[in-house]
């Protein structure tokens, strides 16, 4: 029998470590080829100090027990601080500390915020956000390590300078408010101001300025800690020109009312005015004005936010006149006058229209010697102040004439009692005669004019009455003539073309201008009448024969008056009156 001598198994020895650390898993195999377990199993690094570790080889191997002694060291007791609040942008120190197995060495993390990592109380950096610190202390004795760490939290934000002007653009003569919009940081702010063109300082923070030209603000900000710059400009631009206002003034109601603003480049314009107007055009319109529109008109011509002053324009807005009422003396006669009126506007011009062309600028005109083409519709504008009314009208009328018409009188005779001069036409029209009557008196022709009676629409008529002259008549000289005897009658006629004479029987012709009377016996007038027959006037005159001694007799005689045959016996006429001329003529 062989007895073999146990193996002793041998290990490569493990730790020490550090509390809480993961420890080597403990070989179940030898360093020298011995397997079996370990009691306890697992090396356990949550207990500090030297654990002896059993290891019991596999049944049947001729191995001895063996042991480890493993040894846990404990951790630094590590404090990284109170967690703190800060501002941005600024700094503070850690103040951390640590106990156990010194000495130690130090580590923050991140190391790149701190002054130096690797003190126990670094002072940060200036911390621009929240960050945690973590403290590794590791014990310079057993190398272990423990960490804490702190929270440093950045309240607000970073300093910054955000440099503004209020306004930024601004007219010249005109003032900004410069900020330099400090945020962050300490909050505590110290100011430096300059400016391009060189010139302007402030410590303040909000300075105002005036600059006369576009300029450059700088400023730079401090809060303790750190700088910050920033810049600003404020454009300074001219001010505009007053813009030339005009209009279209004075204008009527109604009409459009054009406002209008010399041309500035770049320009936006304001206009305000009466009746609460205000307009962004550069030329408004009101299209149709009233009165209410009358008064002075502003315009300001805007460039670049810089209002120029203001451009001023009086306007007037005239009222339109009321229509005249127009009127007549309608109806009227032709060849009258027509009068047309039209009623009083205060300070207006007048046009009239109407008929046959007619046209007039007077308030009341008329229209002499009118005719018919005259009748219709006349119209009259009133204008004042260059604005027409509507138009009043009135209708005329014009009435042709009548001509009154008569019955011709006459021709008449000198010295005859004329006919009497109709007051009242055939065609019923009244009025008067010149002359009023007839006068035959005066021969040849006489006009008598008729005038219509005022108010008729009547011509005025004439008629023409003729006064024939009558003959000259001379019947001759009054004579004697014997009983019994004749004569010639010796007339002298002038204007007569036939003649009779009365009494005719006692003339051989009575129808002459000289006839022979019979024998007469008595004294005899004869009247002679003359009458031209052209006219039928005559005349007359007489002539008396006046009969002398008595009528012719004879008394015949025979002496003897018995006689014897063959006797002889005187005859005697025995002749007397008459004549005394005899002659005989016995049988």
């Amino acid at each position: 029998m062989t007895v073999n001598t146990k193996v002793t198994p041998t290990f490569t020895q493990l730790g020490p470590y550090c509390a809480g650390e993961t420890p080597d898993a403990l070989p179940t195999t030898s360093g020298n080829g011995i397997t079996g377990t370990w009691s306890p199993s697992t090396i356990n690094t949550t207990i500090t100090g030297p654990t002896l570790y059993t290891f019991t080889p596999t049944a049947g191997l001729c191995a001895t027990t063996a042991t480890m002694t493993v040894t846990v060291n404990s951790l630094p007791v590590v404090d990284a601080g109170e967690s703190k609040t800060i501002a941005n942008g600024t700094s503070t120190t850690l103040i951390g500390t640590v106990t156990g197995d010194g000495p130690f060495n130090y580590s923050w993390t991140p190391a790149d915020k701190l002054l130096n990592a690797t003190i126990i109380n670094p002072t940060t950096l200036n911390l621009s956000s929240t960050t945690i610190f973590t403290l590794t202390a590791t014990s310079q004795a057993t190398g272990c390590y423990a960490s804490d760490n702190v929270t440093i939290t950045v309240e607000g934000s970073a300093l910054s300078a955000t440099a503004t002007a209020t306004p930024s653009t601004i007219c010249a003569g005109s003032s900004a408010q410069l900020g330099a919009g400090a945020s962050g940081g300490s909050g505590s702010y110290t100011y430096t101001w300059t400016s391009d063109p060189a010139g302007f300082t402030s410590a303040l923070s909000n300075p105002t300025v005036t600059p006369a030209v576009t300029t450059t603000y700088y400023v730079e900000v401090d809060d303790g800690y750190s700088t910050v710059n920033s810049q600003v400009t404020v454009t300074v631009n001219a001010i505009p020109a007053a813009p030339t206002a005009g209009s279209n003034s004075p204008v009527c109601e109604g009409t459009a009312l054009n406002l209008t603003a010399s041309t500035i480049s770049g320009a936006t314009y304001s206009w305000t005015g009466p009746n609460g107007f205000t307009s962004t055009l550069q030329n408004p319109t009101i299209a149709s004005a009233t009165t209410a529109a009358t008064g002075l008109y502003s315009v300001i011509a805007t460039v670049s936010g810089c209002a120029s002053p203001a451009g001023t324009v009086n306007v007037t807005v005239n009222a339109i006149p009321a229509a005249p009422t127009a009127g007549s003396n309608s109806p009227i006669c032709e060849g009258t006058t027509l009068n047309l009126t039209a009623t009083m506007i205060s300070g207006a011009t007048y046009s009239w229209t109407g008929p046959n062309g007619f046209t007039s600028t007077l308030q009341n005109p008329t229209i002499v010697n009118v005719t018919t083409a005259a009748a219709g519709q006349y119209n009259v504008t009133a204008t004042v102040n260059g604005c027409t009314s509507v138009a009043g009208s009135v209708t005329v009328t014009v009435n042709t004439k009548v001509t009154p018409t008569f019955t011709q009188l006459g021709p008449y005779c000198s010295g005859v009692t004329p006919g009497i001069l109709p007051t009242t036409s055939n065609n019923g029209i009244t009025g008067t005669w010149s002359p009023a009557t007839i006068n035959t008196t005066i021969t040849g022709p006489t006009v008598y004019t008729f005038t219509p009676t005022a108010g008729l629409c009547a011509t005025t008529a004439t008629m023409t009455v003729t006064v024939n002259a009558l003959p000259v008549v001379n019947a001759g000289e009054d004579i004697s003539i014997p009983n019994g005897t004749s004569t010639t009658l010796d007339a002298t006629v002038t204007g007569a073309d036939t003649y009779s004479w009365t009494p005719a029987s006692s003339l051989l012709d009575a129808t002459v201008e000289d006839p022979e009377t019979v024998n007469l016996s008595v004294t005899t007038t004869f009247v002679l009448t003359a009458t031209l027959s052209a006219t039928g006037c005559s005349n007359t005159d007489d002539i008396q024969v006046t009969i002398t001694g008595s009528a012719l007799s004879s008394t015949a005689t025979a002496t003897p008056s018995t006689i014897c045959a063959g006797s002889a016996s005187q005859l005697g006429a025995g002749a007397s009156g008459g004549s005394g001329s005899y002659s005989y003529s016995w049988t």
